[in-house]
């Protein structure tokens, strides 16, 4: 270890005969957590040396490995408060690479969101990176579109949640519901699909968010399984959120499953409740409208 430190402060130095160029940042953004956990004193000590702020392709090349190869970790966001600040700081970044296929814009708001969610700052305030991620890309509903998605992901990923970690997925959605961007709202669907949280309360949500808005694509496969595994349980706000999804259908060749759709259709059609038949005929009307004459006869 002392080898391998001692050439890294040579490497370091102002004075060094070949300073560190971007993919060697890289690898020590790749190796950073690794490094804390044999010497943190050091590491620590060096931090400016890892993360060279005032060396935009060197900073962002090792902080972007950090985010892309390291998971979170505690230790990791305590000790690099300050690079978290300032990748915050320096949003948006204006070299987004799109054709890449990821943004690190994309994998700093995951890393704050999980950050939040283990309760290391709030969710608002003058210490929320969160908040401040979000005034900084407010100009990139995209970014806030992925970032929701992936939060659908990480809890229906969730194996067991306590209550204060509902409370935060809970507090985050209010909040996101409240800024009212149809296009962050839309991605909803990798919710839906979680059981971390009550299957009331998933349902109550979607229906909030499409009252906002709801994606313009033809295919709505992942919803409408989600919405047809919880039927049983709860047949009448299944048939609110299907009518209110079918109601937004812009375009003609729009597909759904046609015997999930048969069945949703079936249940609210032979429902007691007459607010429940309703919401079924509003959506067999609404898909016939849309060229579905594989849904005219339900028993076949």
């Amino acid at each position: 270890m002392s080898f391998v430190k001692n050439t890294l402060e040579k490497r370091f130095s102002p004075d060094a005969e070949f300073p560190l160029a971007p993919p060697e940042y890289a690898i020590l953004g790749v190796n950073y957590g690794g490094m804390l956990g044999i010497d943190a004193t050091w590491t620590v000590a060096h931090e400016s040396d890892f993360f060279p702020q005032q060396a935009w392709d060197g900073w962002r090349a090792a902080f972007g490995s950090l985010l892309h190869f390291t998971r979170c970790h505690s230790q990791i966001f305590e000790t690099l408060q300050a690079q978290f600040r300032f990748a915050v700081h320096n949003l948006p970044y204006p070299d987004e690479d799109a054709d890449a296929g990821t943004f690190l814009t994309d994998e700093l708001g995951q890393h704050l969101f999980i950050y939040y969610l283990w309760g290391m700052y709030p969710l608002k305030g003058e210490n929320s990176l969160l908040e401040r991620f979000f005034q900084k890309t407010s100009g990139q509903p995209a970014r806030w579109a992925a970032l929701f998605r992936t939060v659908g992901f990480i809890l229906r990923n969730a194996a067991r949640l306590d209550q204060d970690r509902k409370d935060r997925f809970v507090s985050f959605f209010e909040w996101r519901l409240d800024s009212g961007s149809p296009e962050e709202l839309k991605e909803f669907g990798s919710w839906l699909e979680a059981e971390g949280l009550d299957a009331e309360w998933h349902l109550d949500a979607f229906s909030k968010t499409l009252d906002i808005g709801h994606p313009e694509r033809t295919e709505m496969y992942g919803e409408v399984q989600a919405l047809s595994e919880l039927l049983p349980n709860h047949p009448g706000r299944v048939v609110e959120c299907f009518a209110k999804l079918t109601d937004r259908i812009e375009n003609d060749t729009f597909t759904v499953q046609t015997e999930l759709a048969k069945r949703i259709l079936k249940a609210g059609l032979e429902s007691t409740q007459e607010e429940v038949r309703k919401n079924a005929e509003r959506v067999h009307e609404n898909l016939l409208k849309r060229g579905r004459s594989d849904l005219l006869d339900l028993n076949n």
